[in-house]
């Protein structure tokens, strides 16, 4: 007698088998939780990376992809160009626009744009720095004239009066 196995048969018979036993109950239950927990994590760690990825991809072949401008019926216009050398070239135009101090446009000026930013960057670092040794040296100053002004009252006091108080015990002062 020659039997004969089929794989796909025996594995169906058993999965149905499996499932008719544990049809409702808990384990099929956690099996599902499980599943889902495991099919969050792999999206939540694969998806946000190639969407990086692809959105990166986009962005670099969009700045470097060549285009022709045109006029209103459609005719070319100039030369052929790129985002990236239409951003570098309004760029340049922006830092080299003559600017009042306030930074507004004033075609009178000779100031640039990145002259005029990089003066009140430095003002407003100078003035701080500036601002906190003033604040420093004045504390300093404050407590040299306190600790003047308390050394040369108890001497007065000290002559004043021939009595050695509490506070003079304290700071072991002699009358």
């Amino acid at each position: 007698m020659d039997i004969q196995f089929d794989e796909k048969k025996m594995f169906d018979c058993v999965v149905e088998k499996l499932a008719d036993r544990f049809e409702n109950s808990e384990i099929i239950t956690e099996l599902e939780r499980h599943l889902r927990k495991k099919i969050d994590n792999a999206m939540a760690e694969v998806v946000p990376q190639k969407i990086s990825e692809f959105i990166d991809v986009e962005l670099k072949n969009s700045f470097a992809r060549v285009y022709q401008k045109t006029s209103s019926f459609g005719m070319p216009v100039g030369e052929p160009t790129t985002v990236e050398k239409e951003l570098a070239k309004l760029m340049d135009k922006f830092w080299a626009e003559p600017v009042d101090k306030n930074g507004k446009p004033d075609s009178y000026s000779r100031t640039t744009r990145s002259q005029q930013l990089m003066a009140r960057i430095l003002t407003d670092d100078f003035t701080k720095i500036i601002e906190r040794d003033l604040v420093n040296a004045a504390g300093s100053a404050k407590d040299a004239l306190r600790a003047s002004l308390r050394e040369g009252i108890d001497k007065m006091l000290g002559l004043l009066f021939h009595v050695q108080s509490g506070d003079d015990q304290k700071e072991s002062r002699r009358v």
